[in-house]
């Protein structure tokens, strides 16, 4: 058993539940209302399920990263933990870039655990 990838497995499903639920009321919902084009809405709405079902199809790849005595966790952990690692970047330069301070965006702060805890797990 991988601890790092068990943890990590967690946390990508407790990302899931914030992006899913608090950030679909305090940020989806009132995007959705601003007056933009119906097309811009639904990619909208379709880049915004994906990042759900990424997180959680990532949290089911890192429990059985965590579980497996396959060699294949190593390349999967790598992938998934510069994959999490990228978004985390990302997010930490929009809030920066935007609003000149880190922690207005602070989910990248959650992807960088997953994405450390997944990248280093067997470093």
């Amino acid at each position: 058993m991988r601890l790092p990838f068990l943890i990590a497995g967690c946390l990508s499903i407790a990302a899931a539940g914030a992006h899913g639920v608090v950030g679909h009321y305090e940020t989806y919902r009132p995007f959705m209302a601003l007056a933009m084009a119906r097309q811009v809405k639904i990619g909208l709405a379709a880049e915004w399920h994906a990042m759900t079902v990424f997180l959680l199809l990532s949290a089911v790849a890192l429990f059985w990263a965590g579980l497996t005595r396959s060699p294949a966790y190593r390349p999967l952990g790598f992938f998934i933990g510069l994959t999490f690692l990228a978004f985390a970047a990302v997010g930490a330069w929009h809030s920066y870039y935007w609003f000149a301070d880190l922690l207005v965006l602070p989910q990248w702060l959650l992807l960088a655990a997953i994405g450390f805890l997944a990248f280093f797990a067997e470093v």
